[in-house]
């Protein structure tokens, strides 16, 4: 495979079963996870990574959202805004499996699609919510539209897809 192979088959849309498929072990690693890294960039030299916490969507078969809320006087969310797109990594300290992609960001206007984002962070992770109610928040939708799955014991180990 040359450089340019490798090119081409990033940059291919999935089948359903293969979208399907990858969603289903990305969705396996995330229960696994309270917490993603997510990096924003207002301008090239801005760069900025937070943790946050976070909860899966699948808003479509074969599709995938992830929903978290963002403190709303915090760089990330005021670069979001700016720039409408996130790069995301869900990982452990052991390099053996992670997810990682990038997506359009939405901001949740419904206030009962907020909260019930806000439940169902509250929900995987005990801390979540007395850490949120104590600053006002914004919830936040990412479409991921790049999705890349890397375990180390699979065969193959990488796999990455864009949804269209």
């Amino acid at each position: 495979m040359t450089p340019n192979d490798r090119v081409d088959a990033q940059d291919r849309v999935a089948d359903a079963l293969e979208a399907d498929s990858l969603v289903g072990a990305v969705k396996g690693l995330f229960d696994q996870y309270h917490t993603m890294s997510v990096a924003a960039c207002a301008s090239p030299g801005d760069p900025w990574i937070a943790k946050v916490f976070f909860v899966d969507d699948e808003p479509s078969p074969g599709k995938m959202d992830i929903c978290c809320a963002m403190i709303n006087t915090s760089r990330k969310l005021a670069m979001m805004r700016e720039s409408g797109r996130v790069a995301f990594v869900v990982a452990g300290d052991h390099p053996d499996r992670w997810a990682q992609g990038t997506g359009d960001v939405a901001f949740v206007e419904d206030t009962a699609d907020a909260d019930a984002i806000m439940k169902r962070l509250e929900g995987k992770s005990p801390i979540a919510g007395p850490f949120l109610r104590m600053v006002p928040w914004t919830a936040v939708r990412v479409h991921v539209d790049r999705l890349k799955y890397t375990d180390l014991t699979a065969k193959p180990p990488v796999a990455e897809l864009t949804f269209a």
